[in-house]
Protein backbone atom coordinates (compact mmCIF):
# COMPACT_ATOMS: atom_id res chain seq x y z
CA UNK A 1 0.00 0.00 0.00
CA UNK A 2 3.14 2.17 -0.66
CA UNK A 3 1.02 4.53 -3.12
CA UNK A 4 -1.82 4.93 -0.86
CA UNK A 5 -2.08 6.73 2.63
CA UNK A 6 -4.64 5.74 5.58
CA UNK A 7 -6.66 8.86 6.73
CA UNK A 8 -9.16 8.04 10.08
CA UNK A 9 -12.07 10.14 9.25
CA UNK A 10 -14.26 9.47 12.16
CA UNK A 11 -14.24 10.11 15.56
CA UNK A 12 -11.85 8.77 18.25
CA UNK A 13 -8.52 8.43 18.68
CA UNK A 14 -6.63 4.86 17.09
CA UNK A 15 -10.62 4.34 15.86
CA UNK A 16 -12.97 4.55 12.63
CA UNK A 17 -13.06 3.74 9.14
CA UNK A 18 -10.40 4.77 6.67
CA UNK A 19 -9.83 6.70 3.97
CA UNK A 20 -7.56 6.18 1.03
CA UNK A 21 -6.20 8.96 -0.61
CA UNK A 22 -3.83 8.95 -3.37
CA UNK A 23 -0.74 11.92 -3.42
CA UNK A 24 -1.75 14.93 -5.48
CA UNK A 25 0.49 15.83 -8.47
CA UNK A 26 0.85 19.70 -7.42
CA UNK A 27 1.01 21.69 -3.86
CA UNK A 28 -1.79 24.30 -3.78
CA UNK A 29 -1.22 27.79 -2.47
CA UNK A 30 -2.20 27.88 1.57
CA UNK A 31 -6.00 29.30 0.84
CA UNK A 32 -6.89 26.21 -1.39
CA UNK A 33 -6.30 23.69 1.79
CA UNK A 34 -9.52 21.65 -0.24
CA UNK A 35 -6.99 20.44 -3.40
CA UNK A 36 -4.86 18.30 -0.93
CA UNK A 37 -5.24 15.11 -1.13
CA UNK A 38 -7.34 14.37 1.99
CA UNK A 39 -8.74 17.72 3.70
CA UNK A 40 -11.71 18.63 5.62
CA UNK A 41 -13.87 21.88 6.85
CA UNK A 42 -14.16 22.43 10.85
CA UNK A 43 -14.89 25.13 13.58
CA UNK A 44 -12.58 26.39 16.51
CA UNK A 45 -13.75 28.25 19.11
CA UNK A 46 -10.89 31.07 21.71
CA UNK A 47 -9.48 29.06 23.68
CA UNK A 48 -10.23 25.21 22.24
CA UNK A 49 -8.57 22.77 20.47
CA UNK A 50 -10.12 20.89 17.52
CA UNK A 51 -8.89 18.41 15.25
CA UNK A 52 -9.63 18.24 11.79
CA UNK A 53 -9.54 14.56 11.44
CA UNK A 54 -9.24 11.49 14.58
CA UNK A 55 -5.35 10.90 13.25
CA UNK A 56 -3.71 10.00 10.10
CA UNK A 57 -1.07 7.23 9.75
CA UNK A 58 2.93 7.17 8.88
CA UNK A 59 3.97 4.01 6.97
CA UNK A 60 7.53 4.86 7.25
CA UNK A 61 9.70 7.85 6.33
CA UNK A 62 7.24 10.59 4.38
CA UNK A 63 6.62 14.27 4.48
CA UNK A 64 3.01 15.57 5.24
CA UNK A 65 2.35 19.10 4.13
CA UNK A 66 -0.37 20.71 5.77
CA UNK A 67 -2.20 23.58 4.92
CA UNK A 68 -4.98 25.51 7.42
CA UNK A 69 -7.28 28.40 5.71
CA UNK A 70 -8.59 30.34 8.92
CA UNK A 71 -10.82 33.70 8.68
CA UNK A 72 -8.28 36.82 8.23
CA UNK A 73 -9.32 37.86 11.56
CA UNK A 74 -8.41 35.34 13.63
CA UNK A 75 -5.39 33.38 15.14
CA UNK A 76 -4.71 29.73 15.53
CA UNK A 77 -2.15 27.45 17.13
CA UNK A 78 -1.45 24.88 15.12
CA UNK A 79 0.55 20.98 16.28
CA UNK A 80 1.17 17.91 15.19
CA UNK A 81 1.33 15.79 17.59
CA UNK A 82 2.23 12.04 17.87
CA UNK A 83 0.51 9.30 19.87
CA UNK A 84 2.72 8.83 23.10
CA UNK A 85 1.94 5.33 24.13
CA UNK A 86 3.07 5.42 27.53
CA UNK A 87 -0.23 8.01 28.88
CA UNK A 88 -2.42 6.57 25.97
CA UNK A 89 -3.13 9.94 24.44
CA UNK A 90 -1.73 12.25 21.97
CA UNK A 91 0.45 14.56 23.79
CA UNK A 92 4.02 14.62 21.84
CA UNK A 93 4.35 17.61 19.92
CA UNK A 94 6.62 17.20 16.68
CA UNK A 95 5.75 20.03 14.64
CA UNK A 96 4.21 23.57 14.66
CA UNK A 97 2.97 25.83 12.19
CA UNK A 98 4.37 29.82 11.91
CA UNK A 99 2.82 31.92 14.28
CA UNK A 100 0.96 34.93 13.85
CA UNK A 101 -2.07 35.59 11.86
CA UNK A 102 -3.40 34.16 8.64
CA UNK A 103 -3.60 31.11 7.05
CA UNK A 104 -0.90 28.50 7.62
CA UNK A 105 0.91 26.30 5.22
CA UNK A 106 3.78 23.96 6.84
CA UNK A 107 5.28 20.50 6.62
CA UNK A 108 6.76 18.15 8.93
CA UNK A 109 9.31 14.78 8.13
CA UNK A 110 8.92 11.36 9.95
CA UNK A 111 10.98 8.03 9.45
CA UNK A 112 9.09 5.93 11.70
CA UNK A 113 5.56 4.49 11.51
CA UNK A 114 3.56 5.92 13.43
CA UNK A 115 -0.07 7.91 14.28
CA UNK A 116 -0.49 11.31 14.22
CA UNK A 117 -2.92 14.50 14.52
CA UNK A 118 -3.53 17.80 13.92
CA UNK A 119 -4.53 20.32 16.30
CA UNK A 120 -6.05 23.58 15.59
CA UNK A 121 -6.38 25.72 18.83
CA UNK A 122 -7.92 29.60 18.81
CA UNK A 123 -5.76 32.39 20.20
CA UNK A 124 -8.05 34.93 18.88
CA UNK A 125 -11.23 34.96 17.39
CA UNK A 126 -13.00 32.22 16.28
CA UNK A 127 -15.10 30.53 13.08
CA UNK A 128 -14.97 27.75 10.51
CA UNK A 129 -11.23 26.83 9.30
CA UNK A 130 -10.25 24.19 6.21
CA UNK A 131 -7.38 21.77 6.73
CA UNK A 132 -5.39 19.99 4.28
CA UNK A 133 -2.89 17.11 4.49
CA UNK A 134 -0.57 15.89 1.43
CA UNK A 135 0.89 12.55 1.66
CA UNK A 136 4.65 11.91 0.41
CA UNK A 137 6.03 8.65 0.83
CA UNK A 138 9.75 8.85 0.60
CA UNK A 139 10.65 4.92 0.75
Amino acid sequence: MSAKRLLAATLGALAGAALLVSPAAATPTASDCSTYDASDQSEFLEGHASYPWSYFWSEGEETFSFCVDIPDTAEVLIEVREFNVDVGDWTTTVATAPAGPGDKKFSYHTDKAWGYRLYVTGISGSGTYTAGINFSRLD
